[in-house]
């Protein structure tokens, strides 16, 4: 019986995908080697965080999720209606 704990790479275990082509990659790949596209990484967003924002004054959770255009028109309707 082998009672050496073996390893594993969790990277081996994860599976992602080309933003492009859709063909399984490495998750550390920063070039699909299928199709070439550079594969860009989102950073993650905190949805707790953006409910937050919202609460205290609308479109602010917006702003911090990137949609900025919707995050400043919903600020100018609420200025409008209060």
């Amino acid at each position: 019986m082998n009672d050496q704990i073996q390893e594993v790479d969790i990277l081996d275990q994860l599976e992602v995908y080309c933003r492009s082509c859709g063909e399984e990659i490495r998750p550390d790949a920063k070039i699909c080697p299928k199709c070439g596209v550079e594969q860009t990484r989102t950073a993650l967003k905190n949805p707790g965080l953006a409910a937050v924002a919202s609460f205290f004054f609308a479109g602010l959770g917006q702003i911090y999720n990137g949609e900025i255009g919707k995050g400043v028109l919903l600020m100018v309707v609420q200025v409008i209606t209060v």
